[in-house]
Order: C-alpha cells, then sequence, then structure tokens
C-alpha cells in the first residue's frame, strides 16, 4: 500500500533529484522512494554499528575481568600445589622419623620409637607409660639414670620443614596414629597395636 506525501524541496535538491533519475531512467517519484530507502538503511545500520561497537567494547572489558580472574585462580592452585607438596614431604620426613629409636623403655629397656612416645603413650613390648621418658632423668632400681631420648631425631633435617601446625590436637593425633599404623603394617608382629 502506498500513500502520497507531500515534501517541499530546496531547488538545488529537486535538482540533484531529477538528475538521479534521469541517470536511473525512474521517475522523480520512484528515485525519491528510492532515495529514502536508502537512507533510512543507512541509519539503521549506523545505530546498529554504534550498538555493536558498544557490545564489543563491553566484551573486551569483560573478556580483560574474566583473564584476571583466571589468572588470580591459576596463581591460587599453585600456591595451593606447592603447600600440598610441602605438606607431603613434611609428612614423609616425619614418618621416617617416627620409625627412629628415640630411647629405651625405662622398664623392659628394649627400644622406643618416636611413634610409641608421641601417638600411644606407651612401651610396645610392656605397656609401661612413656612420660617419663619426657624428664631429664627416671628412676631405674636404686639408681637415677638419664633417659637416651633423642629430640634431634624428630626435629626437621635443613632439606624438609615441619607441616603447618595441625588445625586441631586430634588432627594431629590421626596424623601420628596413621603413620605408626602404616609402620605396623610394614613390619608385623614387631609392636603391639596403638590402645
Amino acid at each position: 500500500m502506498s500513500q502520497v506525501v507531500d515534501a517541499r524541496l530546496p531547488d538545488p535538491l529537486k535538482e540533484a533529484l531529477a538528475e538521479h533519475a534521469s541517470a536511473r531512467a525512474l521517475s522523480l517519484t520512484a528515485a525519491l522512494v528510492e532515495l529514502l530507502e536508502q537512507g533510512l538503511a543507512a541509519s539503521a545500520a549506523e545505530r546498529s554499528l554504534a550498538g555493536l561497537e558498544r557490545e564489543l567494547a563491553l566484551a573486551g572489558s569483560e573478556l580483560a575481568e574474566t583473564r584476571g580472574r583466571l589468572r588470580e585462580a591459576e596463581l591460587g592452585l599453585q600456591a595451593a600445589r606447592e603447600r600440598d607438596e610441602l605438606t607431603a614431604r613434611s609428612y614423609r620426613a616425619l614418618a621416617e622419623r617416627t620409625r627412629q629409636q628415640l630411647a629405651s623403655c625405662p622398664r623392659c629397656r628394649k627400644p622406643v620409637r618416636g611413634c610409641d612416645l608421641l601417638v600411644s603413650g606407651h612401651c610396645p613390648h610392656c605397656s609401661k607409660p612413656l612420660s617419663s621418658l619426657l624428664t631429664r632423668s627416671h628412676a631405674v632400681g636404686s639408681r637415677a639414670a638419664s633417659t637416651s631420648l633423642s629430640w634431634g631425631h624428630l626435629a626437621p633435617s635443613s632439606a624438609s620443614r615441619w607441616p603447618a601446625a595441625p588445625r586441631t590436637r586430634a588432627s594431629g593425633r590421626v596424623a601420628l596414629r596413621l603413620l605408626c599404623d602404616n609402620e605396623r603394617r610394614l613390619r608385623p608382629g614387631a609392636m603391639s597395636a596403638i590402645g
């Protein structure tokens, strides 16, 4: 459906329209309609282009923000891996040290290892409490004897460090219990179960 639109055109514009119409073998009305359609399409494309440019700028800033968050996440992951490696090395070092002989039992004089002292607190051979090993000396028969306890066996070497302190005393005891249980499984019958 078409409608009539009355419009006054300045003479120079009317002459340019007439030239355009004759160059394309169109009537003035057809040339005017063609030019209006082209102008409206160009105007819409310009608005569309501006919108696309805004969207592109927004997407670019979102991309930069996402890359920043990704970098932070990668750094956090790397730090977590390093902490896990350090903790694993520390627990391996602690496990090795808890297997070492620290002292002799005050009652039966058999060797006592780090896990016996730190986890069960009892001699694995005679079940005597080992708390007396934590004092400077203890009585054996009628004379006082120095303990042979060497805390140096439990101190970390220069190649390893202690793990971060356990969050609770219970979690530290559980870790030590697991280390000693592992050791007992490797050497069956060598020690009694932890009480």
